[in-house]
């Protein structure tokens, strides 16, 4: 039973990175339908401007979504957040046009868009929380990576349909409504979602707060009067994470045709990425059980500072063999960093402001990563090199992460008793 209820607990982020591809690659098909008709180009920029108001409401779900975890149990939360965003999906695919309603297609489609991104604030977060405390301490560091590969199998299902879209519709049928489908099966989530509630069944740290009435009355309060500098340490320590997934996921097509890649080929090599990363994580999370986990997240962040340029620059070679394997070494320790993160930031926080720290300290962390990436993409543009523009700030993100993950702490959720904590 706990098996089911913890897969089930990493269908919110399934259809988190799910709503994330489809918008990313659509919006060049939707975007005129819902903005004021000016130029294609005013159109990609009120479009990816909605995209980031996305992540921008994620932190403020965290903290909503984490007050209802911390209060009133993680099945809840998760429950609730999943809903969440299938109505705002479902809602996107039916919604009007700005032909059909002027200017309130454009207040709509923000106002949906904050709703995706604020009840993603306590979705993928909530699970590493729901995870942790459901799993054992010798296999914690293995069952967390699930919801990880959570993530993947919402991409993986994306480019599936993207795929038999495009193949299937002419390029003026994906204009007029074919985008709708994708959006549409998104909203699956709410049948899912239904499913995976009769699944889950609560974790025993919550219910020994509710058994012991130590249930946190004002957890955000609590949070931020006695954990702001456990909130920092969190943010750092989640900053290498954020970046090197933003980039893998999100920015890697975009980074390949810069670099002389086809479209269509760059979205290939990405999924194929996405897929190793999703092979290998799991190993790493078994291996997180075997080692420290602190160690490992180290590692993988010194690693990153001595061998990100030589691989940045594999990957941006036109030769397909020093492209494969510069793509192969980053997904590698990316998985490294991934699989070791969710455990230490868990441990950070008390049992009755869990929910709420993880969530807004990772979330706010994403969020601040998102923001700041476009800027580093423009300014690549402009010296005429995504490399140079890149290399910095995966270094400089990988010290702050290594700064914040050796600063003494307290473990509020051991990950093992055997293994060894910087805090001493």
């Amino acid at each position: 039973m706990k098996i089911k209820s913890i897969l089930s607990a990493s269908l919110g982020g399934a259809f988190e990175w799910y709503d994330f591809i489809i918008y990313g690659f659509f919006i060049q098909f939707f975007g005129h339908q819902f903005f004021p008709k000016s130029n294609a180009e005013s159109e990609q920029i009120i479009a990816f401007s909605i995209f980031a108001i996305g992540f921008l409401a994620r932190p403020i779900g965290g903290l909503v979504f984490g007050h209802i975890g911390d209060v009133y149990g993680r099945t809840r939360s998760l429950y609730y957040s999943m809903i969440l965003i299938g109505i705002a999906t479902l809602c996107i695919a039916l919604m009007p046009t700005y032909r059909q309603i002027g200017n309130f297609s454009v207040t709509i489609f923000i106002f949906l868009r904050i709703c995706q991104g604020f009840a993603i604030g306590g979705s993928i977060s909530g699970s590493f929380v729901y995870i942790s405390e459901l799993s054992k301490p010798e296999t914690r560091s293995f069952w967390v990576s699930t919801a990880f590969i959570g993530t993947m199998r919402g991409i993986i299902f994306a480019s599936i349909i993207i795929n038999i879209l495009m193949g299937f519709l002419s390029h003026e049928q994906l204009h007029i409504w074919g985008w709708r489908i994708a959006f549409l099966l998104g909203a699956l989530i709410l049948l899912l979602a239904h499913h995976a509630n009769r699944l889950m069944i609560e974790t025993p740290y919550h219910e020994d707060l509710v058994k012991n009435q130590q249930v946190a009355v004002a957890p955000i309060s609590t949070l931020f009067k006695k954990y702001k500098l456990i909130i920092l340490q969190c943010l750092g320590i989640t900053t290498i994470h954020a970046v090197l997934t933003l980039f893998i996921l999100l920015f890697m097509p975009a980074f390949l045709q810069h670099y002389g890649m086809t479209h269509d080929d760059a979205l290939r090599v990405n999924l194929i990425t996405i897929i190793v990363f999703s092979t290998i994580l799991p190993f790493f999370g078994w291996l997180g059980n075997k080692l420290n986990l602190q160690t490992m997240l180290v590692t993988g962040c010194v690693l990153l500072i001595i061998f990100i340029t030589p691989i940045l620059h594999m990957i941006a070679n036109h030769d397909i063999w020093a492209r494969s394997l510069g793509i192969l070494l980053i997904t590698i320790l990316n998985s490294m960093v991934s699989a070791s993160l969710p455990p230490i930031i868990v441990g950070l926080f008390p049992t009755e402001i869990r929910y709420c720290g993880v969530s807004f300290a990772y979330n706010l962390c994403i969020a601040l990563c998102a923001g700041i990436s476009p800027l580093v993409i423009f300014f690549g543009h402009k010296v005429g090199s995504l490399t140079s523009a890149i290399i910095p700030c995966i270094i400089i993100t990988a010290i702050i992460s290594i700064i914040s993950t050796i600063l003494p702490r307290v473990r509020h959720l051991p990950v093992s008793k055997k293994h060894f904590d910087f805090s001493g």
